[in-house]
């Protein structure tokens, strides 16, 4: 999200009685995307001199580590062996249900992966065509309007998308 953005929903929000956790947290989430994708400006691309004294451009090979820590802490937290289990067998074939409907295992373990790189996400869970349906959101789509302390009480979800060529948020 970018700043201008940024600006523009604190206002909204700030004038509908909540209280908004922005800071710098999108341009923070921003530079750790470049970590992980293993392109950063000012680091990955250089500008340096050669023999002659002429500047040229370097770009530097990326080892994407940030991409490799995700991964890591990602496999720790949810892997294959993670079981989501029900003391009711009947609800337990619903969750199994829903769980294998909306691809659950891939979609977490790479929202897992994500979260680690925007330092937050949600999964909002909402009823389509009369099926439980999953939606996996990261941190750059969310903005915490409410909160207790450390937690969390109520945020709000900003979707982006073009309709007849216009860019709107919703």
């Amino acid at each position: 999200m970018n700043n201008t953005k940024a600006k523009d929903l604190n206002k909204l929000f700030r004038s509908k009685g909540f209280n908004p956790v922005l800071g710098n947290i999108y341009q923070q989430q921003e530079y750790w995307i470049n970590w992980y994708r293993g392109k950063v400006d000012g680091f990955h691309n250089t500008v340096m001199k050669n023999a002659e004294g002429m500047s040229i451009s370097i770009e530097k090979p990326s080892l994407q580590m940030a991409k490799k820590v995700s991964e890591d802490v990602s496999s720790l937290l949810f892997n294959e062996k993670v079981q989501l289990l029900v003391n009711d067998e009947t609800a337990q074939a619903v969750l199994d249900k829903v769980l294998l409907d909306n691809n659950f295992t891939d979609e977490m373990s790479n929202f897992v992966e994500l979260t680690c790189v925007y330092g937050t996400g949600v999964i909002v869970e909402y009823k389509a065509e009369g099926e439980t349906k999953l939606n996996f959101l990261f941190g750059d789509k969310l903005i915490v309007i409410d909160y207790d302390n450390t937690t969390i009480k109520e945020i709000a979800v900003i979707q982006e998308f073009v309709y007849d060529k216009n860019k709107y948020n919703h």
